[in-house]
């Protein structure tokens, strides 16, 4: 097709797309250069700010590494993800729901751990943490032998593959569900953390002029076969940004009861205060799959531009 003005350029790449054999990829393909295009009209998006855009997406490629996902950050950073969290589960947005984004720390590799056991693998000054978790699923039946690898920040607000202080996989491990479909382990109360603004998010941030915290929370992501993977946050009700997530991410379904004790304890070896969460998750029949990782790594020496606030 020889192009004769603006609006035949959109007709042209649309009868492109229509030739894609997979009925799904199609569809979406279609459905982007239809917006896309239509965006671009929309603004009438000059040829200095598609330059600028261009140069944007470069720098978020650029900017990825092994142990930090700049893409990931930018996605939350603009509620995409939240949304395509919200929209494929709760009866596809309709309902309330556990689930919650991967967001940009998680590892493929956490080591297993014993019930009842640390994820605390180096010194970590911190109020401590005991969780107790119950999986069932939506009959009310305990899920057992299901595999729930837990990660969350330090009280200093970085993950260990953002700080070379901290030991190889602290504050991470993967767990298996016992026949009442229960399992424990004990930490330190994770913090509100600022994500890194050194890169493209941190101009978008700037620009809307937010701050760059997310509220303290947890991560958890529940897999076994027969049900759909079931990946959450369960944040603390505490922390002062709990509704002004930079990654819009809080919902009331994920705000957990964290316990605050104020008397020592012996159990747990714990100093006053200590926290306890009591977590129950419910589990849909559907595809178990693990997600692929958006890091695989950890940094070699710790970078404080990372946790650079927003002025």
């Amino acid at each position: 097709m020889i192009i004769e003005n603006q609006a035949m350029v959109t007709k042209a790449v649309e009868q492109a797309m229509s030739r894609v054999e997979d009925p799904r990829s199609r569809e979406i393909l279609l459905a982007l250069v239809r917006h896309l295009h239509g965006f671009v009209r929309e603004v009438r998006l000059t040829e200095r700010e598609f330059g600028d855009a261009v140069r944007l997406i470069a720098a978020m490629g650029q900017k990825t590494t092994a142990s930090h996902n700049e893409v990931m950050l930018m996605a939350g950073s603009l509620g995409v993800s939240p949304l395509v969290c919200l929209l494929n589960n709760g009866n596809q947005g309709q309902t309330e729901t556990q689930a919650n984004m991967l967001g940009p720390f998680w590892r493929d590799d956490q080591p297993m751990a014993a019930s009842g056991s640390s994820l605390v693998r180096s010194p970590t000054p911190g109020e401590g943490l005991c969780v107790a978790v119950s999986l069932v699923d939506t009959s009310g039946n305990p899920v057992a032998g299901a595999e729930i690898d837990v990660w969350h920040s330090s009280p200093e607000g970085l993950y260990e593959n953002q700080d070379a202080k901290q030991a190889e996989m602290n504050l991470r491990g993967r767990f298996v569900s016992d026949q009442s479909g229960r399992f424990t382990f004990t930490s330190v109360k994770p913090a509100g953390y600022p994500i890194p603004v050194d890169g493209p998010v941190g101009n978008l941030v700037r620009a809307t002029r937010r701050h760059n915290f997310r509220p303290a929370h947890l991560h958890f992501m529940v897999f076994k076969p027969g049900f759909k993977t079931l990946i959450s946050q369960v944040y603390s009700p505490d922390d002062p940004n709990i509704d002004s997530d930079v990654q819009f991410g809080v919902t009331r379904a994920l705000i957990g009861n964290y316990v605050r004790h104020d008397k020592p304890t012996d159990e747990f070896g714990f100093a006053a205060p200590w926290y306890s969460l009591d977590q129950h998750f419910v589990l849909e029949a559907g595809e178990a799959r693990r997600p692929i990782a958006p890091i695989h790594g950890k940094v070699e020496a710790s970078d404080l531009s990372l946790r650079r606030s927003i002025p």
